[in-house]
């Protein structure tokens, strides 16, 4: 169920919910008028749904207060496998909370987290959790205004997670080129292994 760009605000979200029994696999909220409530009200409704697995609140205002409502949904027991909340003004404390649900999370298999501000601080608390989590396969943390120091923590974090395969974070300024290099080349026979085990899947 795609309702992108559709002008929604948090009234409306709470008639869907209210009114509609939500049976998509996939549902795309993205670039919407929610705010932390829609959020809220999002979350809720989901934490005791077992059909959506797809989850995009993307260009929403929802922030850190809406990021963790989310992840408490996540601790609630969602059947989500893929998350998106690039550009919904989340800073470190949102980043921190999801970090926290991914250390008990068996579900989640993709993260999209980026155009926020969780900086080094949250990069760091994702890298924590990646040492505990052996589900989560791809994370998007492209513009989030990460230095060397957040970008080390995740590289370190890497030598221990085996099971994320594609760590993007593209156009972070003042990133040591060695140390992205680093990254990739940790990351480059997973991404060969993955794509042959989805090929594998589509043959079988």
């Amino acid at each position: 169920m795609s309702l992108w760009e559709q002008g929604l605000t948090d009234s409306d979200i709470r008639a869907l919910f209210s009114d509609t029994e939500i049976t998509a696999k996939t549902l795309n909220l993205g670039k919407n008028n929610l705010s932390p409530e829609g959020a809220q009200v999002v979350a809720e409704a989901l934490a005791v749904n077992r059909t959506v697995t797809h989850l995009d609140l993307s260009y929403n205002r929802i922030g850190d207060v809406g990021a963790v409502a989310l992840a408490e949904a996540l601790d609630a027991g969602s059947c989500w496998t893929h998350l998106y909340l690039h550009g919904v003004d989340m800073t470190q404390g949102g980043a921190e909370a999801l970090a926290d649900s991914l250390r008990k999370n068996k579900s989640l298999t993709v993260l999209g987290l980026g155009d926020n501000a969780i900086e080094d601080r949250g990069a760091a608390a994702l890298a924590s959790a990646l040492k505990s989590n052996d589900t989560l396969q791809e994370l998007y943390l492209p513009r989030n205004g990460c230095t060397d120091t957040g970008v080390l923590e995740l590289a370190e974090a890497l030598k221990t997670n085996t099971t994320v395969h594609t760590l993007l974070f593209h156009e972070y300024v003042g990133v040591k080129e060695a140390l992205l290099r680093e990254v990739r080349a940790t990351l480059a026979g997973r991404e060969e292994a993955a794509r042959r085990a989805c090929a594998m899947l589509e043959l079988s």
